[in-house]
């Protein structure tokens, strides 16, 4: 039997190994947080909600101040590179339609939700595409497709191609053929995210390469975490369906591609 020394000794190193664990834990859940505040869209607050808002006939200019005003985030509006902080006055540009008059009936909706009615709307104001995209230092850019920065990410996309001779995960019917894997999964990704963006398919700005079993894709980072987000559904696609006798030729996403 121990002593009562040793039983002592024994339920303090307990105790000491406890709290280095909370002391541990603790800190991982601070640098988590620091992590999570890092992000572009969790520092433009993209999440937050907005109580009820019921604007009618509110210019687009407006619009978007009232959203910094409930939301405390930081817009601006940009313009081939060149941008502007949306507040105040109304810039004396022709280069945008800022006195377009739009409208906003929700309640408990989040900032990004806003931002896409808004955009929805906004759809001539610009001279291409409205849209919205949050930059590296967490401020909301506003403008068109065209005049949104660039990034270059790298996607391995390698796991959506079975291995020749066994039975595919996901029907080939999902991706144009014949074309090399990583190819075929670029057309996929054209076809379904921000189609009007890439040079494929007259875009002037969005692009991507092939590498082996990756793909190295040019594209806003607004895209980019639209193309994350299609990528995190296809994998969860292919665990869920697993080896089927017979797709078909059924295709997943809504019709023949």
């Amino acid at each position: 039997m121990r002593s009562v020394a040793e039983n002592k000794l024994l339920v303090l190193a307990v105790v000491v190994a406890a709290a280095a664990l909370l002391v541990c834990w603790r800190r991982d859940g601070r640098v988590r947080h620091a992590m999570e505040k890092q992000r572009p869209d969790v520092a433009a607050g993209l999440e937050k909600r907005i109580g009820a808002v019921h604007w009618e006939d509110v210019t687009l200019w407006e619009a978007l101040c009232r959203l910094q005003s409930l939301t405390a985030a930081r817009m601006r509006w940009i313009r081939a590179g060149d941008s502007v902080a949306i507040a105040g006055e109304v810039p004396q540009t022709d280069a945008a339609d800022w006195g377009r008059k739009i409208q906003l009936n929700a309640s408990n909706i989040r900032l990004d939700t806003a931002l896409d009615l808004l955009m929805r709307q906004a759809e001539g104001a610009f001279p291409g595409q409205a849209t919205y995209d949050v930059d590296a230092d967490g401020s909301i850019l506003v403008g068109c497709e065209a005049d949104m920065p660039r990034v270059i990410s790298v996607y391995d996309v390698e796991e959506f191609e079975p291995p020749q001779g066994t039975r595919a995960r996901l029907p080939n019917s999902l991706f144009p053929a014949p074309c090399p894997p990583a190819d075929r999964v670029a057309g996929f990704v054209e076809d379904t995210v921000a189609t009007e963006s890439w040079m494929d398919n007259g875009g002037t700005s969005a692009s991507w390469r092939a590498c082996g079993g990756k793909l190295i894709i040019v594209q806003s980072r607004r895209n980019h975490r639209q193309i994350e987000f299609l990528f995190e559904q296809l994998r969860r696609l292919h665990a869920r369906i697993g080896d089927l006798p017979d797709f078909d030729d059924a295709p997943v996403f809504g019709g023949p591609l």
